[in-house]
């Protein structure tokens, strides 16, 4: 299994990132787009894992979220990954450092540092809107974004999934901030 920890995003905001992802593609960015039923939030990348480590996996993330508690986390630029003159990664993220954002992605990485999935970088948040290929990289289009919020209620383990030469991914399970248990 290809798994990750995230955040999955309501309607709202899926919308909310789809109208920018057709902006910079308007204003001429030349990059493979995220399909909108696939834009999220990725806390910490575990890679391939076997099987029956999901339980151990599922346990760390239920006590994590259960030590945190909802918040709100604003959208309100455009920025690319490793840098705007050179994108290799589109996204819709946020200017400020969100306090509450940022001691649930260390817990996690924690979590699953100790079972042995250390984690490669800082979880910056954002929503990955394009990826843009070597040979057409130009400098990112800097175009307005309307701050849109977005709470930030539970974390969700991810599977990864090739599929008709795409990727898709399917919520494995989901785990709600200050409670024990999951949804479905």
């Amino acid at each position: 299994m290809r798994l990750f920890v995230g955040i999955e995003l309501d309607d709202d905001a899926r919308d909310a990132c789809a109208a920018i992802a057709a902006r910079l593609e308007a204003s001429g960015l030349s990059a493979k787009y995220v399909e909108p039923t696939n834009y999220h939030m990725t806390i910490v990348f575990l890679g391939n894992v076997n099987r029956e480590a999901l339980p151990e996996i599922e346990a760390a993330t239920a006590t994590v979220a259960a030590q945190h508690a909802p918040f709100v986390l604003t959208f309100d630029r455009v920025g690319a990954f490793p840098h705007e003159r050179k994108p290799r990664t589109a996204f819709v993220g946020s200017r400020g450092v969100d306090e509450a954002y940022r001691a649930l992605a260390r817990a996690m990485e924690r979590a699953c540092e100790a079972l042995g999935y250390p984690s490669d970088k800082d979880a910056i948040p954002h929503v990955t809107l394009a990826r843009v290929p070597e040979r057409t990289r130009a400098t990112l289009p800097m175009i307005d974004v309307a701050p849109f919020a977005v709470r930030i209620e539970a974390v969700t383990i991810f599977e990864s999934l090739p599929h008709e030469g795409k990727t898709r991914y399917i919520t494995q399970r989901v785990f709600e901030f200050g409670a024990i248990g999951t949804k479905d």
